[in-house]
């Protein structure tokens, strides 16, 4: 290799360092991300108990015209979950 060529090449490898090295390195005035929080719940909004959601939820299937044995069912899967 000559000492011409030589030099070029350096001088390449040192203009492409000096070019990526900004790129790469982070900013010293860049903000630290700011901490998470967990979301609130609005104000106004309601809370359930978990009595009232399964109320709420054998209420829905009184609109279906289901028959008695039908609703044993239904309500054997809500004592089993109070239980």
């Amino acid at each position: 290799m000559t000492p011409k060529r030589f030099a070029r090449i350096l001088m390449l490898s040192a203009a492409l360092s000096v070019v990526s090295f900004p790129v790469l390195a982070p900013a010293a005035d860049d903000p630290k991300p700011a901490e998470t929080t967990p979301p609130t719940p609005p104000p106004n909004t309601p809370r359930f108990s978990p009595a009232d959601r399964l109320k709420n939820y054998r209420d829905q299937f009184e609109g279906l015209n289901l028959n008695d044995d039908q609703m044993k069912k239904i309500d054997g899967f809500i004592d089993n979950r109070r239980g």
